[in-house]
């Protein structure tokens, strides 16, 4: 498809949940996609201690690796942190220069984590999903509110966090306009201000054409 559909473009990662399979194969092969035409970040990959399906030391490895593989190809990098904000942070303030270009995707974590992310690196945008709209997400919303527009990208997450009111359907990049209808909900602003700058902001920081 990222041949095919000028739309989509592609990143190239290892999940922390498949660390544990990171090796100089998998490495040669992730850099081989990375020279495809149209791929434009590296990622997913982070840090996940709610599942724990590779061990934290694989976790670790895996994501320094792929920090290092960013700056050598200067590519914006795609960050997953879950239940292990602190760890990511500190790891990152290790091994990328302030001025990254960064999407924290998918957050799901405290304000502080979050404003402490933003702090840190001037360039990061924090992701949020369809999970914003879920009724006992309140404190999540309470992140959403805090955290400036120019400086937030929406996603999906698909095919997981269908937004209110399709939670529990599979998700898709159609139900986008839901994840900023939950923002502008949240926020109290206009919805044509939430769709207008985060698409801006997703087009500078994976430094895609406008058109």
């Amino acid at each position: 498809v990222q041949h095919t559909d000028e739309s989509v473009f592609g990143t190239y990662g290892v999940h922390p949940h498949e660390a544990s399979k990171w090796s100089a194969e998998v490495e040669q092969r992730m850099r081989a996609a990375l020279k495809i035409e149209k791929s434009v970040a590296v990622g997913e990959t982070g840090l996940d201690y709610f599942r724990n399906l590779s061990a934290k030391h694989e976790q670790e490895q895996a994501f320094r690796a792929q920090m290092r593989i960013a700056t050598e190809l200067n590519l914006p990098l795609v960050v997953h942190a879950r239940d292990a904000e602190a760890d990511a942070l500190r790891m990152m303030t290790e091994e990328l220069q302030t001025d990254f270009p960064i999407h924290l995707h998918c957050y799901t974590g405290s304000l502080e984590h979050a404003m402490r992310f933003l702090d840190a690196f001037p360039n990061l945008c924090i992701g949020f999903t369809g999970c914003i709209s879920f009724p006992k997400a309140s404190a999540l919303r309470d992140v959403v509110r805090a955290v400036p527009l120019s400086r937030m990208v929406l996603e999906t997450d698909a095919p997981f966090m269908a937004p209110v009111p399709l939670r529990g359907k599979t998700c898709h990049s159609g139900l986008l306009p839901l994840v900023a209808f939950a923002v502008a909900r949240a926020t109290g602003r206009p919805l044509q201000d939430v769709s207008q700058t985060t698409t801006e902001n997703t087009l500078r920081l994976y430094r895609l054409p406008s058109s």
